[in-house]
């Protein structure tokens, strides 16, 4: 009994002395400060240095794209947090968060860095450090070169009032919401013949419905006989309904004829859609046809926004319109306010609305091209 009363205390003693040199534990936290044992042991390389997360710092010092996770904290406290390299904190665009400290199972944790803004790729011109280097702009001439800075800006949009032209058909100007649409070759005595008869074709295709107010039939020149077929109908014939050999009448009438028929074909041209035209001539001698059709259209809905470009010379000019040291010049734009494109006259009025506001304020909605050169910022 003696000697088991010794061995006991002796055993005791010895289990003591190892509790003591441990030291007192946290229930689920280690050494390190991180609740559940390895969880803040995360060793990352830093210049040949290991970095391992540090409670309490507000940085996510392992870069694991978390911030003091599995640290100790008290449930509903908050505390500044940034996600990404310490050193660009504050610096340009890059700003620091807010996290909550939050029960989560367990314990509490602190949770998501939420609002921190860390580094993006630089972006030339629009006066903010992005990359959060320090430098801004001209300064920044890694990303985005050394100042001056020329460049061109192109301001693409479209106006069609019909597409698709196609065989012997042409579209003009006849001033603003006006165009005048040519079927037939324009021309003197391009055909000869006795009593023959000549054919050309033309296509035009209305691309919106409703666009085209009005239509009129407003000239037609020809020799001797003329018919204008519209999608397979004849809708107009000249001088008197006679078209020789298929008809009876004289095949030569030793007359050029051009007149002006006033016809209205508006219900052709308000559907979306092709429209087929069909010149037939009957010609003795030398002999021509061709007709002239007036569209009446509203200019503002033709109107098609596609954007300027390209986005680094955007930047340019609107940093100078901001303040910076440079000029933006228009080299392709309007004419008294108004652009012709492709025989459809726009004019400033007509686009308050339809096109994006410029990059720079001496720039029209119509300009088409500009030179831009920014010389300091």
């Amino acid at each position: 009994m003696r000697g088991m009363s010794r061995s006991f205390v002796v055993a005791a003693l010895f289990l003591a002395a190892c509790d003591a040199s441990s030291g007192p534990a946290t229930p689920g936290r280690s050494d390190s400060g991180v609740f559940g044992g390895d969880a803040g042991e995360r060793p990352v390389e830093d210049g040949g240095v290991t970095v391992d997360e540090r409670c309490d710092d507000g940085l996510d010092n392992d870069l694991d794209g978390a911030v003091d996770e599995g640290c100790r904290c008290t449930a509903g406290d908050t505390q500044s947090c940034y996600l990404a390299d310490p050193a660009t904190e504050g610096v340009g665009a890059c700003t620091s968060g807010t996290q909550t400290c939050a029960v989560s199972s367990e314990f509490p944790r602190w949770g998501a860095c939420d609002g921190a803004t860390g580094p993006s790729p630089e972006e030339c011109f629009d006066g903010i450090d992005n990359d959060c280097d320090g430098l801004t702009d001209c300064e920044d001439s890694e990303d985005c070169g050394t100042c001056p800075i020329d460049c061109e800006l192109t301001h693409d949009y479209g106006v069609e009032l019909v597409g698709a032209l196609g065989g012997a058909a042409s579209l003009e100007s006849c001033g603003p919401g006006c165009a005048d649409l040519w079927v037939g070759r324009v021309g003197d005595n391009y055909w000869s013949g006795s009593c023959s008869i000549f054919e050309e074709e033309a296509r035009v295709t209305v691309l919106t419905a409703g666009v085209i107010t009005s239509a009129t039939l407003e000239r037609a020149k020809w020799d001797d006989y003329m018919r204008i077929h519209l999608n397979e109908s004849m809708v107009w014939s000249g001088p008197d309904g006679n078209f020789p050999p298929e008809t009876g009448g004289a095949c030569e009438l030793g007359t050029s004829w051009d007149q002006n028929p006033g016809l209205d074909l508006t219900t052709h041209f308000s559907a979306a859609g092709e429209i087929r035209f069909r010149i037939r001539v009957s010609v003795t001698g030398g002999g021509e046809g061709f007709a002239r059709i007036r569209l009446r259209y509203d200019p503002s809905t033709l109107i098609e926004e596609r954007g300027w470009s390209d986005a680094a010379c955007v930047a340019a000019a609107r940093r100078i319109a901001d303040g910076c040291t440079g000029t933006v010049t228009c080299t392709d734009g309007p004419t008294d306010g108004c652009v012709d494109v492709g025989g459809v006259v726009v004019c400033e009025g007509d686009v308050a609305t339809a096109l994006d506001e410029p990059p720079h304020p001496d720039l029209s909605r119509l300009c088409r091209r500009a030179s831009v050169s920014l010389t300091d910022c």
